[in-house]
């Protein structure tokens, strides 16, 4: 039988990567783009990934939670959060994907802070749109929690169980009415001056 022991500590440690790679990225600038001038005070506006990809946070918290869960569950537990944390892994890169896909459209909110204007009249006002490379490090993450869920959905019902050095029997106390081992000479002694028999025995009648 394969050796899995190591499945266990390397699928939180993928979940713990992909959920930190997505809140970092999260908290990071996406994209940057030149206004028309004169639109805005400034002539360029960073967009954070809080506003291109505002479920990212959440999601990469869910995954960040499940680390914790799957690290005490049993067995058929495990193999729930494996799909639970596929499905957040998947939902984390279509936030990702849909902001690279459509940079401008996920930047609007920025733009409406910025100019005043919302809507398509908000997008007239971008000259260029520049991508940074953080949304990749999200899109990273997404990848890497959706392959721990994989590994552990494969291999949680070889994870070793939880250790077993507390649940030993303690030995048995000594019954009482058992034999216990003679005193030492003197106490013996004393007990033969008080007329009573060391040895526990009786003579025969």
């Amino acid at each position: 039988m394969v050796d899995l022991r190591w499945a266990k500590p390397l699928a939180l440690l993928l979940t713990l990567a992909g959920a930190a790679a997505g809140l970092g990225s999260w908290a990071l600038v996406w994209f940057t783009i030149d206004l028309v001038p004169g639109a805005a005070l400034a002539d360029s506006i960073e967009v954070m990934g809080e506003t291109a990809a505002p479920a990212l946070a959440a999601l990469s918290l869910a995954a960040l939670a499940l680390t914790a869960a799957l690290a005490i569950a049993k067995t058929v537990l495990r193999v729930i959060l494996a799909v639970i944390e596929i499905a957040i892994g998947i939902a984390m890169g279509v936030s990702a994907v849909a902001a690279l896909v459509d940079p401008l459209a996920a930047s609007l909110p920025a733009i409406a802070t910025a100019t005043g204007l919302e809507g398509h009249a908000a997008g007239l006002l971008a000259q260029s749109l520049t991508v940074t490379p953080w949304p990749y490090l999200a899109l990273g993450g997404a990848l890497i929690v959706v392959a721990a869920g994989v590994l552990v959905a494969l291999t949680a019902r070889r994870w070793p169980g939880a250790s077993q050095r507390f649940d030993a029997t303690p030995p048995a106390s000594p019954q009482s009415g058992s034999s216990t081992p003679h005193g030492t000479p003197v106490s013996d002694w004393d007990s033969l001056s008080a007329g009573d028999d060391p040895t526990g025995t009786t003579d025969a009648r």
